[in-house]
């Protein structure tokens, strides 16, 4: 008998069943637990093998609503906080402060795929995908680790904004050079 199908039907049905941890005891169970642990990591990794940066966060308990899911508007604060760890990761603030040529808003999206609850951790994905003279877009991803599924994915146009003058701006050589070095993908120049 292969081994594979003698196991298969108990993990489809789940690490934690009863019945499992009774038939085959404490071994049968670390096994699987172990293997779910890998698998998780593995799903992550594929997930977000496109973007070039990532950071973790947990779920706060106040982040939910009174439906006892993660409310909307959290999701965008998410957004923000990769977005600025991005920045941080590739020391472009550095930049941002000597010129006083920074970095403004101008739009975002969500799309909301699969419910987010506490407690929980978090990976965000970000990443630049498109590059114009003054502005540019990200992409971010958002996995639940605990459940490892996909449960938002998002899109910002951030444009570069000069505060001294206050109008728009091109984007600085050193940070389009940083960024493009940062990125695993191709960045779109436009």
């Amino acid at each position: 008998i292969n081994t594979v199908s003698v196991f298969i039907p108990f993990y489809c049905i789940s690490i934690y069943s009863n019945a499992a941890f009774r038939y085959f005891g404490y071994t049968f169970y670390k096994f699987y637990a172990n293997c779910l642990s890998y698998r998780r990591k593995f799903f992550s990794d594929v997930l977000m093998s496109e973007f070039s940066f990532i950071t973790q966060m947990n779920v706060e308990w106040g982040d939910m609503d009174a439906l006892q899911h993660v409310n909307n508007v959290e999701y965008f604060k998410y957004f923000q906080k990769a977005r600025i760890a991005y920045f941080e990761k590739n020391s472009s603030e550095d930049l941002f402060v000597e010129s006083r040529i920074s970095t403004i808003l101008a739009s975002t999206q969500c799309k909301f795929i699969y419910p987010l609850k506490y407690p929980d951790t978090i990976s965000i994905g970000a990443r630049v995908d498109l590059m114009a003279d003054q502005y540019f877009t990200m992409k971010y991803a958002v996995i639940s680790d605990k459940n490892q599924k996909l449960v938002a994915v998002g899109g910002a146009k951030v444009v570069m904004f000069d505060y001294d003058k206050n109008m728009k701006a091109s984007v600085p050589q050193e940070v389009k050079k940083r960024i493009l070095n940062l990125e695993k993908t191709k960045v779109e120049l436009v």
